[in-house]
């Protein structure tokens, strides 16, 4: 039986030390963050499914990534709104196994897309650097592979530390402090975490910085003998050049809107009490801002993105056959004929 919520509830949310404007504030902009995150997320994974075009490591692991960014629209946000929410808060903050989904929500959306980031970086060091034995051994069905790995380890270690390890007090009051992070997470586990953070961090961007060098040292050297030859670069060689951008975008990306999350424990130290637990709090933005921002890089760096955004938002389900031959048809998508597959 969960608390009832015309008491426990209010009760909790006048015991509440946070300050309720952030509270709220943070609480709402989630809210809208809900939608525009999931249908974001929902027009890469259908483009990548629907352009045969599209249908590379590289893009299968933008569409993994799109995945990862869906799983926080449509289960780590929707848990988090639920235990701010006076009337549900105890409903998923009083009882452990409820606490538990919601920090394996969050384990697996958010750690797996740090994973699949590092994941493009690496793919892109290949390509740039190994672009023959990249070509005969990075397959989409190994790629795939490699990804549901990624999940499942990550699937796998929410169950061990949430489940198994997880503290859970029942007499931590009020409820706002009994699940949290630090209340209940492992500490081990969250030295650990912290210092994979910070090491995959770092890998990606020592990634990042010899992938942009030589990209962009290579990309120099064919525009110039393409224009010594008086010919156009092919459109292979822009879809590579395009898939670097896209993937230091995110990445670059990644670190801005983290680093207040990545910096939190040294900055809360030089605010005081109160402004620390809004500082805290605050960090969500920027965070979850990330899942929705994704798909706006795909489609600013590919026209490809933005012209079957686009077809997918005007055209209804039942009509994504005539999509299809529409998407056959336009030849401005990449400047030649792009294969859809039927639904």
């Amino acid at each position: 039986m969960f608390p009832g919520p015309n008491t426990t509830a209010l009760a909790t949310f006048a015991e509440d030390p946070r300050p309720k404007v952030v509270v709220f504030s943070v609480m709402w902009i989630s809210v809208l963050y809900i939608p525009v995150i999931t249908i974001g997320n929902l027009l890469v994974i259908a483009t990548t499914y629907l352009v045969k075009k599209l249908h590379t490591p590289d893009n299968f692991v933008l569409a993994g990534l799109a995945i990862a960014d869906l799983l926080v629209g449509v289960w780590s946000l929707p848990l988090y709104i639920l235990a701010e929410i006076p009337a549900t808060l105890p409903m998923i903050r009083s009882q452990r196994w409820t606490c538990s989904l919601r920090y394996i929500s969050n384990s697996i959306s958010q750690c797996s897309s740090l994973s699949l980031l590092i994941l493009m970086c690496v793919d892109r060091f290949m390509a740039i650097n190994w672009p023959f034995w990249y070509q005969r051994h990075v397959t989409n069905t190994r790629m795939m592979l490699v990804m549901s790995v990624i999940f499942a380890i990550h699937l796998t270690r929410a169950y061990v530390v949430y489940v198994q390890l997880m503290r859970f007090d029942v007499t931590i009051q009020p409820l706002t402090k009994r699940c949290t992070f630090n209340s209940n997470a492992p500490h081990l586990y969250m030295l650990i975490l912290a210092i994979e953070i910070g090491v995959q961090l770092l890998f990606a961007l020592c990634l990042c910085a010899q992938v942009s060098m030589t990209a962009l040292n290579q990309a120099r050297k064919m525009q110039q003998d393409f224009e010594n030859l008086g010919i156009e670069m092919s459109e292979s060689l822009q879809n590579r050049l395009a898939s670097v951008k896209i993937t230091l975008s995110l990445m670059y990306l990644f670190i801005v809107l983290w680093a207040p999350t990545i910096l939190a424990t040294e900055i809360e130290k030089l605010l005081g009490s109160k402004a620390a637990i809004s500082y805290r709090l605050l960090t969500r933005i920027p965070r979850l801002a990330n899942s929705f921002l994704n798909p706006l890089v795909y489609a600013f760096s590919r026209d490809i993105y933005r012209k079957a955004y686009w077809y997918l938002l005007t055209t209804p389900p039942n009509r994504w056959e005539e999509l299809s031959r529409k998407l056959r048809g336009d030849e401005t998508l990449t400047g030649e004929t792009v294969r859809v597959r039927s639904t």
